[in-house]
């Protein structure tokens, strides 16, 4: 159990039960995050204390030369100064280079591995949640800082802690996206921890080099083609492309405290060396198996092979200020950064095309910009490759790009913009004019990295600014006294103050341009004026004297339930947006069919939009449970609602008293029964869908299609009994007034139709039941005719399937089908069977369901709305299609004789029902054009008469089913199958037409 394990965390220090560790901290607080830097300052500092030597000044003069006379070196220049026992460099990119990154990119994949990186690398690009476990915490931070990195130019905008404390544990509960890290004790295993919710959790154990993925992840374009190209990089620099204990603890062995230069773990992800040097030709105890390596992937190293005489000779006449190990992995950073770099600008080169700018003043824009749309993502969509739409059509929905877009929006020219956005577009121009000939060109062949080398500069090799060296302060005697194995009490009046004489003195200049950067760069972070930047701060202000990091004494249920409120008011804002979202997009789909504008591959971005639901749903789901059960935290509370209601369902008290049986009023058959345990049921039988986190999503779409999502799910919480047992008081689905808006949000799915269970589950195997109810005279079971069924739809059809003598009920299968007019199609085969069962005759033509109904739905389907104060019926169109027809023939324009023969019939039936002295109506008049074309059979030859007419292009929507060949050749084949009757209509249908 994973709270039982870390209860002794929440307790505190007991000197007869825990061992002490430390009892001091140092830490360095650096504007930008100089890692090596740092820890090359602090493992000197340790060594000073533990040295049985004291070293050479007071511990206060290499303290005050930190703080007060160590510069932050400028842009694209380096530094070095010194520490207790050496020099120590540290270098900032300059403003065209990728951004500072301090650790080491080798450790990342000794631990991990190429496959599983990349793996982990398009969940953090997804905003999928991660977390990372291990018994080291230098690996948690190592990883996460390394994941971050690499996703230039975008940048993880949730929740981001690579060390969670023990103290709050409790944010694992949040449904929202986060990148945290887990300490391990070493003894616990992955499945002793029983984490909220994983149904869209990466889980990645470190130490075992092992990673659980969610279900559905798409693949990162060129996944294979970028694996190769990272493995040649990693092979390079003797690095192998797979996971590898031995290799990740012999970096644990390495960063062991020595004396003298004291060996760093050489982090420095923008240190420039060299041009690309084989450093595994040397002789070294991994050179078999990296040979090995090189043998299976086909990798040639021949351009990269430099002789050990070259390299002493290249570092002999140019002095670099690092070992040549140090050297070697700030130079294997700079290529894989740049190799991962590269795929986003290959992929994005073209993207400011598709950014659509706000029309509105910026104030207006600010608060409207959750609703507003800043990219034409269904138009950049559709210029890529195949095989990128399932990973981009999800990426684009991200926050990360969302800010990506808006950061661009913002920006009005090259200096407003923020350092990564224009280190990004400068290659993106640099690509641009590489491939000016065809700018907008896609392709989805794999292009490597081009540009390594030119990312290699030589700031180590020449140093630019040397910072003053540590010397005595003005202290009293006595004070700075050593003592070997302690760290002193440092004096606070020598360190209170900085210089006053020295030439580091005046610095308010700096000062003041770094508050102003610092300005600068919040503005940007908030994306907000002067004004409200300043309201939001002193929100956050207050915000944090009122909700504090709840300490270990306060982790009350109060105190959890006030720190995830935060969580329930996003759960339902993005419920708000997503679900506004859809909608639109639907009804935007809806307006391109009725002809306005064009689309396309919407199937995809639907089906995405679709997946985003429901991760939102199975996270509101997850949000504080009592007890987690299986992966998806939503099919689990469904089962648990299943067995109570049949349990109920089950015993005497549920059981209710037979209703009465009613007479047969009719040959009609009762609508199929609503339910929620019904439709879990047909998932539950669907044997292509084996885990709770599939059949939760086909249950969700299935949901959805049926217009019963809000539905289903108000049924599931209203059993009351069983949320409280499930789900903690603060948890969303315990919260009564946001539950009640989340369903209402739902609700609104039942506007639009979607097809999202029908269009993924296309290879399932459905039954379908068809009863046949024969007429009272023959006797209950027996009838004399040879009924047919044949269901058809627009991926396929059954054929004529035979039912067999004295059947009432056959069973069949037939694959999910998509179309709307199935049920048209339906009418006309229960017409055909009810007829040849010998049945009413009238009620068959005029009855409710019957042909005349069902021809009616026919011409209904896709007809032109009707202008204000005027009713248009189908008579109206069928009366301009017989004037139509007749000045064609008055014009003897050239047409066979069988169209000519239907026309005088079609037009000769007209004018008998419109001359008729009886005063019937317009639906009068098409019930008996349709009654007297069934009985002369002349109904298949006049539909394919009215399809082809020009007045029906008119008077009809371009989806019409008159408009569809397809399906009224079907229509015409059905109708056809009347001539097989005699069928003689009463004088009441007639009304005295002598036809």
């Amino acid at each position: 159990m994973l709270l039982d394990s870390l209860e002794m965390r929440f307790n505190s220090y007991d000197i007869s039960r825990d061992t002490l560790y430390v009892s001091k901290c140092i830490c360095l607080i650096t504007p930008m995050g100089f890692a090596h830097a740092c820890r090359r300052v602090l493992e000197q500092l340790h060594q000073a204390v533990t040295s049985p030597q004291p070293p050479p000044l007071p511990l206060e003069s290499y303290v005050y030369n930190v703080l007060y006379e160590v510069p932050l070196p400028p842009a694209g220049r380096s530094l070095k100064f010194l520490g207790v026992y050496g020099p120590v460099v540290c270098q900032r990119p300059s403003t065209a280079e990728l951004p500072l990154f301090d650790f080491p990119l080798q450790e990342v994949f000794e631990l991990l591995g190429v496959e599983n990186v990349l793996q982990l690398f398009t969940c953090a690009l997804l905003e999928i949640q991660i977390l990372l476990y291990s018994q080291h915490y230098q690996r948690l931070m190592t990883v996460a800082e390394s994941i971050t990195a690499l996703m230039f130019p975008f940048q993880w905008q949730h929740v981001y802690v690579p060390i969670l404390p023990a103290s709050l544990l409790h944010f694992l509960d949040a449904p929202v996206p986060y990148l945290m890290g887990l300490h391990s004790n070493g003894q616990d295993d992955r499945t002793k921890l029983e984490l909220p919710q994983e149904a869209n959790l990466c889980f990645v154990d470190i130490d075992n080099h092992f990673i659980e993925l969610p279900e559905d992840l798409p693949q990162f374009p060129n996944k294979l083609e970028f694996i190769q190209e990272i493995s040649e990089v990693l092979l390079a620099f003797g690095v192998s492309s797979e996971a590898n204990p031995q290799c990740s603890e012999g970096l644990g062995k390495l960063r062991g405290f020595r004396s003298g230069d004291m060996a760093s773990d050489k982090r420095n992800g923008n240190l420039a060396g060299s041009p690309l040097n084989s450093y595994l030709l040397r002789e070294n105890q991994t050179i078999a198996r990296l040979q090995a390596l090189v043998k299976r992937t086909g990798v040639s190293l021949e351009k990269l092979e430099v002789s050990l005489s070259d390299i002493k000779h290249t570092n002999k006449d140019s002095k670099v200020h690092c070992d040549e190990e140090e050297l070697k992995k700030h130079q294997l950073n700079i290529h894989v950064r740049e190799v991962f770099a590269n795929r986003f600008t290959q992929m994005f080169s073209d993207y400011e095309v598709f950014v659509i700018q706000p029309s509105q003043d910026k104030e207006a824009w600010f608060s409207n910009r959750d609703q507003m749309q800043n990219f034409d993502k269904a138009s950049f969509l559709s210029d890529q490759p195949e095989p990128y739409l399932p990973f981009l059509s999800r990426f684009l929905e991200t926050q990360m790009f969302a800010s990506f877009i808006d950061s661009k929006i913002l920006c009005h020219d090259d200096e407003d913009k923020e350092h990564t956005l224009r280190v990004f577009d400068s290659r993106v121009d640099k690509i641009r004019m590489l491939n000016v000939r065809t700018p907008t060109l896609r392709t989805s062949m794999y292009q490597k990295c081009t540009n390594i080398d030119e990312a290699i500069e030589m700031r180590l090799y020449k140093i630019d600014h040397t910072a003053l060296h540590p010397h005595l302060l003005d202290m009293k005697i006595g004070q700075g006294r050593y003592e070997p194995g302690f760290f002193p009490r440092l004096q606070s009046d020598v360190l209170s103050s900085g210089p006053t004489s020295n030439k580091w003195a005046k610095r308010s200049a700096p000062a003041q341009w770094r508050r102003k950067d610092r300005q600068k760069q919040h503005t940007e972070h908030l994306y907000m004026d002067n004004d409200q930047r300043e309201k939001y701060i002193q929100e956050a202000r207050n915000l944090g004297t009122t909700l504090r990091q709840p300490k270990l004494s306060d982790l009350s249920p109060s105190v959890i339930a006030q720190t995830n409120w935060k969580f329930v008011e996003g759960l339902l804002k993005e419920c708000r947006n997503k679900t506004k979202r859809m909608l639109v997009e639907k009804m935007g789909r809806e307006a391109v069919e009725l002809g306005h504008g064009e689309v396309s591959i919407t199937g995809v971005e639907e089906n995405t939009l679709i997946a985003s639901l429901c991760d939102l749903l199975e996270r509101i789901w997850s949000h504080g449970l009592q007890v987690k059960q299986g992966k998806s935290a939503l099919w689990s509370h469904l089962l648990h609602y299943q067995e109570s209601k049949e349990k109920r369902d089950a015993t005497p008290a549920g059981l209710s008293p037979p209703e009465r049986r009613k007479s047969d009023a009719g040959c009609a058959m009762p609508p199929l029964k609503v339910s929620l345990i019904q439709d879990m049921r047909h998932i539950q039988n669907i044997s292509e869908i084996k885990t709770d986190v599939g059949k939760a999503r086909a249950w969700v779409r299935l949901s959805m299609e049926k217009k019963l999502l809000s539905r289903h799910l108000k049924q599931l919480l209203s059993d009351h009994e069983l949320t409280k047992k499930l789900y903690k008081r603060y948890a969303f689905l315990r919260c009564d007034d946001e539950k009640e808006q989340f369903l209402y949000h739902l609700l609104s799915f039942n506007a639009v139709d979607y097809f999202c269970f029908t269009n993924v589950f296309t290879t399932i195997m459905i039954p379908y039941h068809v009863v046949i109810i024969p007429s009272k005279k023959l006797g209950g079971s027996m009838f004399t005719a040879n009924p047919w069924v044949c269901v058809s739809g627009e991926l396929a059809e059954t054929g004529v399937l035979q039912v067999p003598k004295n059947t009432l009920e056959i069973t069949f299968e037939v694959n999910q089908y998509i179309s709307t007019h199935l049920h048209i199609l339906a009418y006309y085969s229960r017409f055909t069977i009810y007829y040849d069962l010998r049945g009413s005759l009238t009620l068959l033509l005029c009855g409710e369901y019957g042909l005349v109904w069902a021809l009616e739905q026919v011409f209904q389907h896709g007809f032109k709305s009707p202008r204000l104060f005027k009713n248009v019926f189908i008579w109206d169109f069928l009366e301009k299609a017989q004037v139509y027809f007749e000045s064609t023939e008055q014009s003897q324009m050239t047409q066979d004789e069988n169209w000519q023969m239907r026309v005088r019939h079609f037009c000769h039936f007209m004018r008998a029902i419109n001359t008729t002295p009886r005063n019937i109506g317009k639906d009068g008049k098409f019930q008996m054009l349709v009654c007297l074309g069934a009985r002369d059979h002349l109904l298949h030859h006049w539909i394919a008469l009215l399809a082809e007419c020009p007045i029906t292009a008119q008077m009809y929507e371009d989806m019409a089913l008159l408009k569809d060949h397809s399906l009224v050749n079907s229509l015409i084949r059905v109708l056809q199958t009347l001539q097989e009757f005699n069928i003689t209509l009463e004088a009441s249908l007639v009304k005295g037409i002598g036809i």
